[in-house]
């Protein structure tokens, strides 16, 4: 996950209701980001970037909240995660 300038390592997680980052204890930023599905109005494929600035790979995407708020989360699977967020998502709008 971006966190300002730090690219902060841990385990991206999908549930049914939310996606969920949880940091390695190594980083300096440590802590737990949990993001309600139903908050999300859209998700886009973007670049990861060095110190928070330099666009270097294309294998990351940010989520935009309902309040503006965006994330950036580095992925390996970058297609893959964006699918199965899409699929957690509409499978929220029909229950």
């Amino acid at each position: 996950m971006q966190r300002g300038f730090e690219a902060v390592g841990g385990k991206l997680t999908l549930t049914p209701s939310a996606l969920r980052f949880d940091s390695h204890v190594l980083n300096i930023q440590r802590g737990s980001t949990e993001i309600d599905l139903r908050r999300i109005v859209s998700f886009k494929p973007a670049k990861a970037k060095f110190f928070g600035l330099l666009p270097i790979s294309d294998n990351a995407f940010v989520v935009t909240l309902a309040d503006e708020t965006e994330h950036r989360f580095i992925v390996r699977g970058r297609e893959d995660w964006m699918k199965a967020i899409a699929d957690a998502i509409e499978a929220q709008h029909q229950a």
